[in-house]
């Protein structure tokens, strides 16, 4: 599962213009509800959709307090603060839908069915001024803090680590 088929089952082409791969839990109806569950969880929708954007390719240990990246062969410890900078899918995640909102909006006042679209205004407005909220660096750590939070978070306990002894661990 990659963007390739985020963009398919949302329909979209902007998600083809990042260059990993990421696995998600979008259905294929488009999913409105669930952008509109992610913004108005707040932090919580906003940690959520990072790990949903993100699951394959960020781990945070919680006994070393690492962050960890992906470099699709092993986990390598993440000294470049590319977790922090990951927050920039989330971003890009609500500026594609918010494009789309306006988008969708135009087509249905062009055709005399804005009452179908009403609320998207709002919504659009809603999805702007989280974006400038995602952009400051208290949020993107709150983000971070969130996303290794329970079970089905972006954390791991550490003991994870080399479960297989006879496998030879090689760059």
């Amino acid at each position: 599962a990659g963007f390739k088929d985020l963009q398919q089952q949302l329909g979209r082409d902007e998600y083809s213009k990042t260059p990993y791969p990421i696995k998600h839990e979008f259905s294929e109806d488009r999913s409105l509800r669930r952008v509109l569950k992610a913004l108005y969880s707040n932090k919580d929708g906003d940690a959520w959709l990072f790990t949903i954007l993100l699951r394959d390719r960020l781990r945070c240990d919680k006994t070393s307090g690492l962050w960890y990246v992906w470099d699709g062969n092993y986990w390598k410890v993440d000294r470049l603060e590319e977790a922090t900078a990951a927050v920039e899918e989330v971003i890009r995640f609500y500026q594609t839908e918010e494009r789309r909102l306006a988008l969708d909006y135009q087509v249905a006042f062009a055709r005399g069915e804005a009452e179908k679209v009403a609320d998207y205004p709002r919504i659009q407005k809603d999805l702007k001024s989280r974006i400038n909220i995602l952009r400051s660096a208290h949020r993107k750590r709150n983000v971070l803090r969130l996303a290794t939070v329970g079970k089905d978070s972006l954390a791991i306990s550490g003991d994870e680590w080399d479960q297989h002894p006879w496998l030879l661990g090689c760059k």
